[in-house]
């Protein structure tokens, strides 16, 4: 059922999933209810479609921002590790320097996986944001409901 719409609404570009009239179809085969090309439920799907348009871009601005942040944040410690190394190398391996060597690898250790950690959270947040694009369908088609 779900297709690439001709149908420009309101100057919006064609709707991705369903199509004008594969919602009327939808409808009238779901709940037995003729749907006119101007009802207002065709409306609030196209509002729908658009906020969801928008959401995804917000996403994907975030899921980029996010990434650009963790890189930044990497390659800073990289490069404060480098430093580091650079400088105890220099000097005589004592005990005490050893001893902060197994120090830095422990924040290594640490922070790889606060990476591992922070990309589940990512996954988990893209999961809910389709969670609620699903509630705001379910909610359109409620409204649909309650007024008809």
């Amino acid at each position: 059922m779900a297709g690439t719409s001709e149908d420009e609404v309101g100057g919006l570009p064609a709707i991705p999933g369903l199509t004008l009239e594969e919602v009327r179809a939808l409808i009238s085969e779901r709940i037995g209810l003729s749907v006119g090309r101007d009802d207002p439920v065709l409306a609030v799907y196209v509002l729908h479609e658009a906020f969801i348009r928008e959401y995804e871009a917000m996403l994907r601005r975030h899921d980029a921002a996010l990434t650009t942040l963790f890189e930044q944040s990497v390659s800073t410690w990289t490069d404060g590790v480098s430093l580091q190394v650079s400088r105890f190398t220099d000097q005589l391996l004592s005990q005490g320097l050893q001893d902060r060597m197994a120090q830095l690898g422990e924040h290594a250790r640490v922070a790889a996986e606060m990476v591992v950690q922070t990309r589940r959270l990512v996954r988990w947040v893209s999961v809910l944001t389709a969670l609620t694009g699903v509630g705001a369908a379910v909610a359109v088609l409620a409204l649909f409901l309650i007024l008809r």
